[in-house]
């Protein structure tokens, strides 16, 4: 049990953990946990003994627990390693990186017969922002600057009162009422100027993989301006992926995208302006870039990296294929080649 204890204690230290939504179905408990990319990586697996109707020499020792990963379309034993260590009451993934996205499996066995199933699909966090010490590592880039707040923004009728900011969920799912925000304070910025937040960089790696991006954001005001969410190509043009323009009702909004393998930008960028009077504070909160499904093969994805860093979003420029093409383009290329030789 103390090494049980250990792993709590790094659970509760330095894991990033989302828990989704848990279905069960035919007796199959499905979850989803999200972790940050490089921490050690928890999927609990606990079972509490039901005796009733079993043998009287049953006990939590004559249980077996079998761990399996998803590769491909099969699920593997796992094999005690340096990358993964297991125990009656979960399962720690070391170091966790983006080639570890996969689902994980827990039977909790009795001789033959399966007493319990937890099936987890691990997702792996990139880049992540709440702002509630610092920008995290997010570019504030624009000709005007973002603001750290965590209290109602200075001017009236715009922005978040004490009742919103109450009800502030942070980026674990939970209320987080002391959480700080990032802001465009409209008494200190022209209309002509921009905000800019700028996410890091993604691998070429991470566009192999599906992405998920999601934020909070508050824009109340009656002369409210806007907030544009942008991917930024590998060749530096910009598309437009998501705008909110004018007064919004008073309370928090969410807004999330997938980008199938294949079709994510380098970058992305939030960019707000201000309205024409200075109730205008555009809120951004709660930023974060998730790879929520498995790595293609690497034969798929060096034809993905090489129309992912030659084109740009509206097909010009480099000369090749749109943006929203690129994946079915991808897949015709893959099917050529597999009848080409025989896979």
């Amino acid at each position: 049990m103390s090494g049980f204890l250990q792993w709590i204690g790094i659970g509760l230290v330095c894991l990033t953990i989302e828990y989704g939504i848990c279905t069960e179905i035919d007796g199959v408990l499905y979850e989803s946990l999200r972790f940050m990319d490089n921490t050690d990586a928890w999927v609990p697996c606990e079972y509490t003994l039901n005796t009733t109707g079993l043998p009287d020499n049953v006990t939590d020792d004559t249980l077996v627990r079998i761990y399996t990963q998803k590769i491909d379309d099969t699920y593997v034993d796992l094999v005690a390693n340096e990358k993964f260590h297991f125990n009656e009451t979960g399962l720690m993934i070391n170091n966790i990186q983006i080639d570890d996205v996969t689902k994980y499996a827990c039977e909790v066995k009795l001789g033959n017969e399966t007493l319990k199933k937890i099936v987890t699909f691990v997702k792996v966090v990139l880049a992540k922002c709440s702002f509630n010490e610092d920008f995290c590592d997010f570019g504030n880039i624009g000709s005007a600057k973002w603001l750290r707040r965590s209290t109602p923004t200075p001017t009236n009728n715009t922005g978040p009162d004490e009742n919103a900011l109450k009800l502030h969920v942070g980026l674990d799912g939970m209320i987080d009422p002391r959480g700080s925000f990032i802001y465009l304070e409209a008494d200190n910025v022209s209309s002509s100027q921009e905000l800019i937040l700028r996410t890091p960089n993604l691998t070429l790696e991470a566009r192999c993989m599906e992405i998920h991006i999601d934020y909070s954001y508050f824009m109340y005001g009656a002369t409210m301006g806007s907030l544009a969410l942008y991917g930024v190509m590998d060749n530096g043009t910009k598309y437009e992926i998501k705008k909110e323009i004018g007064d919004h009702p008073a309370n928090w909004h969410s807004f999330g995208k997938n980008f199938l393998p294949g079709s994510a930008p380098m970058a992305f960028e939030f960019i707000a302006k201000r309205g024409p009077g200075v109730e205008s504070d555009v809120v951004l909160d709660d930023v974060s870039i998730t790879v929520i499904d498995e790595l293609k093969s690497n034969r798929e994805c060096d034809l993905m990296k090489e129309e992912m860093t030659t084109t740009d979003p509206n097909g010009n420029n480099t000369g090749g294929a749109s943006i929203p093409a690129i994946f079915s383009i991808t897949l015709s290329l893959i099917a050529t080649i597999a009848i080409t030789l025989n896979w």
